[in-house]
This record gives structure tokens, sequence and C-alpha cells, in this order.
């Protein structure tokens, strides 16, 4: 009776051990899974981008560090920039089989191909625009949008949900060729971030961040883009006093503030 009691114990902790160590299919994705890809399309009537992606399966998105390299087909140069946050569905990633689906249960592939590279059509991705933006469940990671009104368009990428408020965070590069050598130049338009909750307006040629802190805690920056940079215009700061809300709009006259406007919302 003693045997067969100490069995069924053994057997019951074996059992338990196996529940217990059971993991979902994205906790196997934790920064050891890199995937290889290029972007089928010459983007931007110049480059063959090519990147290794490192998702984390904990976060949205499964977003994650990524290198990218761009390679200048006219002259052969290459340029790499860094995302932090880079995202894609893996679904977009053509013969990628990292996950696998089993009477309606979905598996981490442990016999994924990680050495090959995979290829990404990048025109099935969502459209993005800055001066036209507006959500989408599959946007692309990088794009090219003339923001400083020179003709010639910047390279902008995004990274998934990093801004305030869980928006997307863009960061932007000018693109120069010297010689047979382009390169990929950081381009900061304003001392704020911009992310998705910015406003852009490409008819004034303005844009207008927000640094949010909550209904009646806030920072509004609207600059106006003039003589080859953009210029700070008018600046809102929100604030409670003695728990009122109290808003104020200033106008910025050769960088200086000038109180234009006191509001107390109710």
């Amino acid at each position: 009776m003693k045997f067969w009691l100490l069995l069924f114990f053994l057997v019951s902790v074996h059992i338990y051990a196996d529940e217990s160590e059971k993991k979902e299919w994205w906790e196997y994705i934790d920064g050891s899974v890199k995937i290889k890809f290029q972007f089928k399309e010459i983007l931007n009537h110049q480059f063959l981008v090519e990147g290794v992606w490192t998702p984390q399966g904990g976060e949205a998105g499964h977003a994650g560090p990524a290198e990218l390299v761009f390679k200048d087909i006219h002259n052969g140069s290459k340029s790499k920039i860094n995302i932090r946050y880079f995202s894609l569905a893996f679904g977009h990633f053509e013969g990628l089989d990292i996950v696998l689906n089993k009477n309606d249960e979905w598996y981490f592939n442990p016999n994924v191909d990680l050495d090959k590279t995979y290829l990404v059509n990048y025109y099935d991705l969502d459209k993005m625009s800055l001066w036209n933006y507006k959500h989408q469940w599959y946007p692309q990671p990088i794009f090219f949008e003339d923001i400083n009104f020179d003709e010639k368009r910047e390279l902008i990428t995004l990274d998934w949900m990093s801004g305030q408020r869980h928006n997307h965070e863009f960061e932007m590069y000018q693109v120069t060729t010297q010689g047979n050598q382009t390169k990929l130049t950081p381009y900061y338009p304003t001392n704020e971030l911009v992310d998705s909750s910015t406003e852009f307006d490409r008819v004034n040629r303005t844009l207008k961040t927000w640094s949010s802190g909550g209904a009646c805690t806030f920072n509004n920056y609207k600059y106006k883009f003039d003589s080859g940079k953009y210029n700070l215009i008018e600046y809102t700061n929100a604030d409670r006093d003695y728990d009122v809300c109290k808003i104020l709009i200033y106008d910025v006259v050769d960088g200086k503030k000038v109180l234009r406007e006191t509001l107390y919302p109710r």
C-alpha cells in the first residue's frame, strides 16, 4: 500500500512540475530570438532595406530593438540606424513559421529557421503619414516624408507605443549624399519629442506637440516653419491652482513669452 501511495505522489509531483513549467508561446520570444528580414521593394526610389529584429514577447506588438541597413542602390553605400521599439506582425514575414496553431491553440515553433532572411512586402503594410496621420493596426515602421519643405523627403522611423500615453514615437533623419556616400543624419524639428499625438498642419506649416500629465496638467508647444526651421510661436501651460484648473496661453515673440489669454475651464 505504501508503495502505491509513494508512486502516486511521485507521479503527481511530476505532472505538477510539468504544468508549472509550461510557458506561453510569447514567453519563448524573450530576446534570444532574432529575425532577419528584407523589404522586397526599393524604398524612396533609393534604398534596399534589410534588418535584424529582436522581438520581445511580453511587450505590446512584441516591440523590440532592430538594426536596419539602408543600401543606396545608386552608389552602393550603406547606412545603419537603430530602432528601439520596432514592431511587425509575424504574418508579414513570408514563410516565417515562428508560431504554429494546433487545435485552436498557439505554440512557439522551436524548429523555426532563424538563419534565413525573410521577405516583407512593404506595401502590404498600412501607409503612414505625419501630415495625414491616423491610427493604423499594421503601420509601416519606416517611411519617407518631406517635413522641412525642402522638396527632399526625410526618413521617419516609428517606435511602437513608446511615447507618452502609449502613442507611437517618431524619429527623423535627413538623407544627404556627398560623392559616393549617402548619410542618414538625425533631424530634430523641435525641442520636444514628436509622437502620434503631435498635430501636423502642412498647409500652415505648423506642428503642435503635447506633453500631457492629465486633464489639467499639460504643456503644448506650437511651432511654425519659417526661414528654414521650426520656430516656437505659441506655448500653453495648464495646471491646478488651489484645485481650480488654470490654463495660460502665451504668444512667443522674438523668443519671449507674452501672455495672451487665461482660461478657467470647468
